[in-house]
């Protein structure tokens, strides 16, 4: 079983959304980790935003950062991790919100 991503942020400014989480899982593995973007209480997984790969540390943790198109604010941001050893569940949600 793969562990999900948590995400930590994810802020908007109108023209790009940037999304911030970590991973806790197998060390010194690479996983691909896809975001994705939601309207409020629908699917997850419905727009496909991006990805990013990560290595883990020797602990097993990455973090990791992405910039890609702008989110609505409200909108909900979800993520995957995928390895030769299969893909997680996706994440829990986080809300879109304005950058300050």
């Amino acid at each position: 079983l793969q562990n999900f991503p948590v995400i930590t942020s994810a802020t908007t400014t109108g023209t790009t959304t940037t999304i911030a989480g970590t991973l806790d899982s197998k060390p010194r593995k690479t996983f691909t980790i896809q975001l994705f973007s939601n309207p409020s209480a629908t699917d997850e997984g419905k727009t496909f935003l991006g990805q990013v790969r990560k290595k883990t540390n020797r602990q097993g943790k990455a973090s990791f950062s992405f910039f890609g198109p702008a989110v609505p604010q409200g909108d909900e941001i979800t993520a995957t991790a995928t390895s030769p050893d299969g893909t997680s569940e996706f994440s829990d949600p986080v809300g879109v919100v304005p950058a300050s």
